[in-house]
């Protein structure tokens, strides 16, 4: 057979009929043509996102993990002059007692009229860390609404004043986004007080002794896959469940929780904690940043009323939160190059009466706490003096504020290099917890500011009677 030749044929419309050869062609360059187009388009996004993910985190970089942190000074907490001084050189203020959070304002104003060259300086980097207003909070009170307000502050008319015409301070750190608001007359509002008494708390622990599994814990927890670490008065156990690869437990050998010596304390954190975090990262060396958290009673989140400390060791960085203060000494650092955001961040709580030192470690009461009482105490390394004062404020809690449950969590410097950037303090924040039968813990905390009722001035004047009282006679500076 010949060769068949495919023709044009002409329709009885005058129109072209193609032949399938033709048409093939022809969809394929049409199609090329649509797919040529489309790939264009694609190049063109994916250009348009990658530029615009580099302009953006450029501009945000806290949206990424950051690593390439500076090589900071050390850590250094012994103060610089006594607040005695700071009050009369660069507040004015000859009769200084202890600070208010209703001073503020006035010692901030004062601040700026100082003309000490050291006072200026400190303003400036308080000022470029912290932010302050006061504003003024009106209420009408009906005459009914007003017997039952006096019923509940339980005064006459200076107490009807004192809730028509409020005053709030409210602070906001720069660096770290945390805002707190502060207004005296919100801690004396009603809110369904809860019983906490240490006669209650004895009960409890009566109650749970026979069945706790912390009693037993050979038999009745889990142990990490290199086994236990354990010491005279402690040991650790693996977390049954979860939140991180290395995840444990240190537990103390006294089932009561509130009862906890100063040597069983340390012996706690110094020989199991300390000795964990090290077997870890002997193991896997990527895992380098030792956390612990510590909630006590069910009233502070504790799932068991024998006390327990979660630890666990991270690889990158450490956790949000803590790694938003490292985030904020890097920033700082940019501003002030060479200086030590916690060693400033220190001084400045000094300078308003808010901070004690005790040998290698310091305690402060926060000008931006997140709740009730919070206290952070930081060293440069974590040493017995550190966990001393971690004693003293508990102590404090519980004999003299009567706050029997209390949430704490903490930080140590990285492992494995010491030279390393960013490295951070030994840093510890504690809180008193749980005082109302309501939950403490609101859409306030979880999403917007902090409030909190007990003045930062109240708190460290009542940790530094427990360090003097407790912790006599005082280690040398």
């Amino acid at each position: 057979m010949g060769e068949l030749k495919e023709q044009v044929r002409q329709s009885p419309h005058g129109s072209h009929i193609y032949t399938s050869s033709q048409t093939r062609q022809m969809n394929m360059a049409v199609l090329y043509r649509a797919n040529k187009k489309t790939v264009s388009i694609v190049v063109f996004i994916v250009i348009f996102v990658v530029i615009s993910c580099v302009a953006f985190n450029a501009q945000l970089p806290i949206f990424r993990v950051k690593t390439d942190f500076t090589i900071l000074p050390p850590y250094q907490n012994s103060l610089k002059n006594s607040p005695q001084w700071y009050y009369i050189e660069c507040f004015g203020i000859h009769n200084f007692h202890s600070f208010t959070m209703n001073k503020l304002s006035t010692i901030l104003s004062n601040w700026k009229d100082s003309s000490n060259p050291r006072c200026a300086l400190l303003l400036k980097r308080f000022s470029s860390i912290f932010s302050v207003t006061e504003q003024t909070g009106q209420v009408v009170l009906p005459q009914l609404f007003q017997d039952k307000v006096r019923q509940w502050l339980g005064g006459g008319k200076d107490v009807l004043r004192e809730v028509q015409t409020q005053k709030i301070v409210q602070v906001y750190n720069v660096l770290t986004n945390e805002q707190t608001a502060f207004n005296s007359v919100r801690a004396k509002r009603p809110s369904g007080k809860t019983s906490n008494s240490r006669n209650d708390v004895n009960k409890l622990v009566s109650e749970t002794r026979q069945n706790c599994d912390f009693c037993h814990y050979t038999s009745m927890t889990a142990a990490d896959i290199f086994g236990r670490v354990e010491s005279q008065h402690s040991f650790s156990t693996a977390n049954t469940f979860k939140i991180d690869r290395w995840h444990a437990l240190f537990v103390p050998r006294r089932h009561h929780p509130l009862e906890l010596t100063e040597d069983e304390l340390i012996d706690l954190f110094m020989n199991t904690a300390l000795t964990w975090f090290d077997k870890v990262h002997s193991i896997d060396s990527s895992y380098r940043y030792p956390h612990m958290m510590w909630d006590v009673l069910p009233g502070g989140g504790a799932s068991q009323v024998h006390p327990h400390v979660h630890g666990t060791l991270t690889a990158g960085h450490y956790y949000g939160t803590m790694q938003n203060l490292r985030v904020a000494a890097e920033s700082y650092a940019q501003q002030y190059p060479g200086s030590n955001y916690f060693t400033d961040l220190t001084e400045m709580h000094n300078a308003l009466g808010l901070a004690y030192s005790y040998g290698n470690a310091t305690v402060f009461a926060h000008l931006t706490p997140r709740k009730d009482n919070e206290i952070i105490i930081l060293s440069r390394d974590a040493c017995p003096d550190f966990f001393r004062l971690l004693h003293f404020v508990i102590r404090a809690f519980v004999d003299d504020m009567s706050r029997t449950t209390f949430s704490a969590g903490m930080v140590l410097p990285a492992l494995g290099g010491k030279d390393s950037g960013g490295r951070m303090p030994a840093l510890i924040r504690i809180v008193s917890r749980g005082e109302s039968s309501v939950s403490d813990i609101s859409s306030f905390e979880l999403f917007t500011t902090y409030n909190v009722n007990i003045d930062p001035g109240t708190v460290i004047e009542t940790v530094k009677s427990s360090i003097k009282l407790r912790g006599w006679p005082l280690p040398k500076q």
